[in-house]
């Protein structure tokens, strides 16, 4: 359920530490040091630079220093991404339940020791936290694209990319996406994985987002109310995406239908119906290859380099078509049904 963290610690020590230390910037011609601040103390000793850090692949860890001190306060202060699941079990596919979430922290604790940064792990601020469940859907990833893009998220930007859907703002983001084409991409074994695996990630990246939306804000408190953060990560996906009922969703698929029919209708005279039904074919046919691969079967099949260029263009236009692209379902389901078929299995027990 818990993915990557985020966690600040600002009540911490540095002893015989293993770190990388970069150092500040020299102005040779002045000899003046650009960027040099004091990241922590060993005995009367100061260590001084930009900045200190450790990374591997299990987490990152970076001390840098509070510019807007007065001279009173802290002078630094840590930063340690990580990703739950994978201290528990060796990936970030299978969620870990709170014992596995609770191993994770003591084991996060004692790697920061062993590179020199002392810390209690309960105490750290949570400043990111990103929650998910897995989706084990009926069809591929692209068979739910145009449901997804239909899914507007309140006060949400959205992005489409290659295997997935975001929605983002200032401070959350969520994103749905095909799971094993992420780790086939890391180049991590998907062997033994279902073979259609949908993840929606709900990510708060700052730690008042954290804190408004789940109620805490260090690893303690976390702790303390695992048991209610999935309820609280279906509440926020429900109101963020899922504000339609199937026949509101398949109302909105129909106008959008409507929308593309009148386009033509006007567009393209007495043919129009024809044209309309050769665009929305095409795009079926994108849907299910990409534009490079009907263009190399062409390349073999045609001997007219005019039909192929005619072709390649014709197919791009389709494409970037976002009447045709939201309107035409993938496969012999519904939107409806697929829709449902969502919200059942990431907003379900």
């Amino acid at each position: 359920m818990l993915d990557t963290m985020r966690l600040l610690l600002t009540d911490y020590e540095v002893r015989n530490p293993k770190l990388t230390l970069t150092p500040a910037s020299i102005d040779t011609e002045t000899g003046e040091m650009k960027g040099n601040y004091i990241l922590w103390r060993e005995g009367n000793r100061a260590i001084e630079g930009k900045e200190a850090h450790h990374r591997d692949g299990h987490f990152n860890a970076n001390i840098r220093p509070d510019r807007n001190t007065d001279g009173t306060g802290p002078k630094s202060f840590c930063i340690v991404n990580y990703e739950v699941p994978k201290f528990a079990g060796g990936n970030n596919f299978m969620p870990v339940d709170y014992q596995g979430t609770k191993d994770a922290f003591q084991q996060a604790e004692r790697m920061l020791k062993d590179v020199g940064i002392h810390t209690n792990i309960r105490t750290a601020q949570v400043s990111r936290l990103d929650t998910f469940r897995n989706a084990i859907v009926s069809e591929p990833f692209s068979n739910f694209r145009s449901v997804l893009l239909a899914m507007q998220g309140s006060r949400m930007k959205q992005q489409e990319y290659g295997d997935g859907v975001l929605w983002k703002n200032g401070r959350s983001q969520v994103i749905a996406y095909d799971k094993c084409a992420q780790l086939l991409y890391k180049k991590e074994s998907v062997i033994g994985l279902p073979s259609n695996v949908l993840r929606a990630e709900l990510r708060s990246l700052e730690a008042s987002k954290v804190r408004d939306v789940y109620g805490f804000k260090n690893v303690q408190e976390l702790l303390d109310g695992y048991d209610g953060i999935l309820d609280v990560y279906r509440q926020s996906l429900k109101k963020l995406l899922f504000k339609y009922s199937v026949p509101e969703l398949e109302v909105f698929f129909a106008s959008e239908m409507e929308a593309h029919v009148r386009f033509c209708q006007a567009h393209y005279g007495r043919n129009w119906h024809q044209k309309f039904l050769m665009e929305v074919g095409m795009q079926c046919l994108v849907q299910k290859s990409s534009i490079e691969t009907v263009v190399q079967v062409f390349d073999k099949v045609a001997d007219n380099k005019m039909q192929k260029s005619r072709l390649k263009r014709d197919l791009q236009k389709i494409r970037f078509s976002a009447a045709a692209a939201s309107m035409v379902p993938a496969c012999n389901r519904t939107n409806g049904e697929l829709y449902n078929e969502l919200q059942e299995k990431l907003l379900g027990a």
